[in-house]
């Protein structure tokens, strides 16, 4: 890192498919003493905390997938089972539900990111795997892909989660718009690769980006 970069916390964004590694890097990073963002824990925690989420769920997709009293956003609960079977079964009500989530996870970072750079740290990470879908691509500086074989990735996630195989691939189908556009990336000289492959030790090229 550059003398001259010290004053602005670069953020760097963590991506890479469903059995790529981001997490094992995640904590790899976390040990080293940089800050991580997880988006998909934070959404979960924005969903059950976010009075505007509730509220516009409420009003946009289904009164029954929230449960309140009098209107009572603080205390309402989103009943999650209802909401997916609503969600996964209406592409228009999903869509409004990811631009809601998505809305607050990207509002939720700046302000994480504002605190960071006040510590004067020199990068800061965001771990997610629809970068482009949720739009955070616009507010990094950097992206770093986690990449490994795709059979390597099937089987990692059935030893982890012991899902079907044909479950597995259906989500690494459904991410394809995204690794397409990593590509892109890539090829313009703006994502670093990590390698994941069992093949090249993490580490090493951890170390040399940071």
């Amino acid at each position: 890192m550059k003398m001259q970069d010290l004053d602005h916390t670069k953020l760097i964004a963590l991506v890479g498919g469903i059995g790529s590694g981001k997490s094992v890097v995640s904590r790899i990073l976390r040990v080293l003493g940089y800050d991580v963002y997880d988006c998909d824990s934070q959404a979960k925690i924005l969903m059950s905390e976010s009075d505007h989420i509730k509220r516009h769920i409420f009003e946009e997709i289904a009164e029954n997938a929230v449960e309140c009293c009098n209107r009572d956003w603080r205390t309402a609960k989103i009943n999650k089972q209802v909401l997916s079977d609503i969600v996964f079964n209406d592409v228009e009500k999903l869509a409004i539900l990811n631009r809601l989530v998505h809305k607050a996870v990207k509002l939720d970072i700046q302000q994480w990111h504002w605190n960071i750079k006040h510590h004067h740290q020199r990068i800061a990470l965001v771990e997610t795997a629809i970068l482009y879908t949720s739009g955070l691509d616009a507010i990094v500086d950097g992206i770093w892909y986690i990449k490994a074989p795709e059979e390597l990735r099937i089987l990692r996630v059935i030893s982890r989660d012991t899902v079907p195989q044909h479950k597995i691939i259906e989500r690494i189908n459904s991410q394809k718009a995204e690794y397409m556009m990593l590509e892109t990336a890539i090829s313009n000289g703006k994502c670093i690769i990590i390698d994941n492959d069992n093949c090249h030790a993490l580490l090493p090229q951890i170390m040399k980006l940071i």
